[in-house]
This record gives C-alpha cells, structure tokens and sequence, in this order.
C-alpha cells in the first residue's frame, strides 16, 4: 500500500456549496488516508501469500515466520531439512484462465426504443403497400419485384423483411463494439482480469478516454483502493475508489495534454532527481523506477442540488429533467404547467423544484515531493504538482 498520506483525516463537507481545487484535493486525500487501516492492509498481505503460493518454489516463503517455524528448531538451529511441495495453486489458476480464453466475447447490441421499432414498422408497412400494389396492378408487378424485396405470399414477404431489415444506429453500434475489443485487446485482458480475479478475488476493468480514443486495462488489484464497507460484488455501494501507477514523463505528457511547460519541467526534474524510491507497496515488495511519477486518481460520490421542471422535448412531449444547468440546454423560459394533477401535488404550486442528486466527482493528481523536518528525515507534508478534478 501507499504510505503517503496521513491516515484519520476528516472528511470535507459535501454540503458546502464552493467545490473548488482545494475541496477535490483534500477529499482525494481523505480517501487514499483510508488506505492506512487493518482490513485493507491484511487483504494486501493475502494477495501477495496469493500470488507466492502460484508462484510456487521458494517464492511461496516470503515471511520469516514461515522461513523460521518451518527450518529452525526448538533451539534456533537449521534442521536442514529438504522443501517438498506441490503446487495445488497454480493449477486450479491456470484452469480459470483456460476457460476464460475459451469464452468468446460476442456481446451484441439490440434497438429496443420506440423510435427503433416505429422506424421498423414503417418499413414493414411501406413493403405490404407496395405488395397489395403488386396485386391490384399486375402490370406493374414485375416492375415493384425489381426493385422491393417481396415475397409470393404476405407471410413470405414479412420473412424476408426480417431477414433483411436492418437498423443502421444498431449496425454502428456492433461495428463499434467489435473496434473496441480489438482496439483494447479483450483477449489479453480476460487473461489477466480472470487471473487477478482467481488470486486476488477482483478483477478490475478501467475504461476511460485518452485524446480522443478509448483505452481499457485491467487493473492490478494491488494499486486499487477502495470503500471498504461496500458489500456489493461489483462494489458499485462504494462510496469511494480509485487507483494509482507509476508513469514516466513521455506517457504522462502524452495524457495530459493540458499540462503546461512550465510543468512539464518540473515533472521532468523530479523524474529525473533520486527521489522516486520513497514510494513503495506493500512492505516494500514493490518498488517503481527512479525515473517514473506516481499518479494518483481518486473517484466519489457527491452532492448537488439541481433544480428541475416539466417542459417539452424535441418531440413536443412533456418532459421533467434538469434545467438551469451547463450540462442541460433548459432554462426557466421553457418550464410548462406539469401534466397531470399528480404532478401538480407533488411540485406544492411550483413550477419547479430543487432535488439532491448523487454526483461522481474525481481528482487526479501528482505530488511533487515530500517536505522535510528540518530536524529529522521524516516526512512533514507533501507539495502537489498538478491537480485535475472535476464532476
């Protein structure tokens, strides 16, 4: 785990209204702080006895009590006796693996909306227009059948309009699908996400956009952090997650772009100073290169109040969304009557109202270097670098 940040810190406020940098970057620190407690700590120690039991060999004797209950005897000296093993792990691991390769990956996307389906249905009724035409004007018959896929029978012409019938959005949809998976390559992720899955208990998929396209990775349990009060397997009760990595300076300049120059040779001193190695996971079985950043991103979910209210869609229908808002192309010029009367009541007279609603607010951000004591070496504080939040 990451001993940057000190642990019982207290949590800012979700109800102040002024969420600025400062509010991202002491909530961002309030949830790497959780880090430092027993639960997630042990659940670290039981990955990594884990991942030593795969590895088999003298990888699985990664503790001195081990070392010492298992050669040493009552006296404290070396029995010398000889370490036989079998390995049980690795292939119960490796079998999980194998069915995960064997699973093909063949999701498929369906139109179910109203649009989707009228627009169907006026395609299947303008294909029996032209076939009752067909049969009240034979001369005209062969004419339509050059042109219209019809059948000799309307039972037969709505067959192949089903075979044929296509919906285009649907169409883009599944060719997208089929770019990511290549693009991302779900092959080798299904490796690794269902052998961290089989050793670790998580399988941690990160999607996100990177200038323009889409990345996915699977996340190493390892540097993931999250609620630990969550009870839902897919942990979506969290309150908070997030991760961190390592990265060195050409990556990071090509992620954020938005970095300016005068940062960017700040990170490249830090990078290239000796100072990375106070970094370190889990007891110090991990450690990252002198020249790579680490890089912290922190996720949780907020308040905010938004006001909402009835008003007509591009379709004329009524419509109760948010209003007054960036993200929301309504203002109080467009709020209508509601519709109903139930609607009435529950609006108490007002055209509108104000509704708390849960948020993802996130901070990614790099910390400089550690501030010392001036009278020992210990850590004092930390300066942050670069800070990017947002909701």
């Amino acid at each position: 785990m990451s001993y940057m940040f000190t642990n019982n810190r207290i949590r800012p406020n979700k109800l102040q209204s002024k969420k600025d940098k400062k509010y991202h970057s002491d909530y961002a620190k309030f949830c790497l702080s959780t880090m430092d407690n027993f639960i997630y700590r042990r659940y670290i120690n039981r990955c990594l006895v884990n991942w030593s039991f795969f590895k088999g060999g003298d990888g699985q004797w990664i503790f001195d009590e081990d070392v010492e209950s298992f050669f040493l005897d009552e006296s404290g000296d070396v029995r010398n006796r000889l370490k036989m093993t079998e390995n049980i792990i690795r292939p119960m691991v490796n079998q999980y693996v194998g069915n995960a390769i064997r699973l093909s990956y063949n999701a498929k996307a369906q139109a179910t909306s109203d649009f989707a389906i009228n627009a169907r249905e006026k395609e299947l009724k303008r294909l029996k227009f032209f076939e009752q035409i067909s049969e009240q004007v034979p001369e005209f018959d062969s004419v339509i059948r050059d042109r219209i896929p019809l059948g000799n029978t309307p039972i037969e012409t709505e067959e192949i309009f089903e075979n044929s019938w296509i919906d285009t959005h649907e169409e883009d949809i599944n060719f997208l699908l089929e770019f990511v998976s290549k693009e991302i390559d779900m092959e080798e992720l299904k490796v690794q996400l269902t052998r961290h899955l089989a050793i670790s208990g998580l399988g941690v998929y990160k999607g996100y956009e990177q200038n323009g396209r889409y990345m996915g990775e699977a996340l190493d349990p390892l540097f993931f952090f999250w609620d630990m009060t969550a009870k839902k397997p897919d942990l979506s009760d969290a309150e908070y997650m997030g991760d961190w990595y390592y990265m060195d300076t050409p990556s990071l300049f090509e992620k954020y772009q938005d970095i300016s120059n005068e940062d960017r040779k700040r990170l490249e001193k830090h990078a290239s100073s000796n100072s990375a190695d106070i970094h370190k996971i889990i007891n110090n079985h991990y450690s990252a290169s002198n020249s790579k950043i680490p890089v912290y991103e922190t996720y949780w979910k907020d308040s905010e109040v938004h006001e909402y209210a009835w008003v007509l869609d591009p379709y004329n229908y009524p419509y109760y969304t948010r209003i007054n808002h960036i993200s929301s192309e309504y203002t109080d010029k467009d709020i209508i009557d509601a519709p109903t009367d139930v609607h009435k009541e529950k609006l108490n007279g007002n055209k509108k109202s104000k509704i708390y609603v849960d948020v993802l607010r996130y901070c990614i951000f790099i910390p400089k270097y550690r501030k010392p004591n001036k009278v020992t070496i210990y850590i004092k504080e930390y300066i942050y670098l670069n800070i990017w939040y947002g909701v």
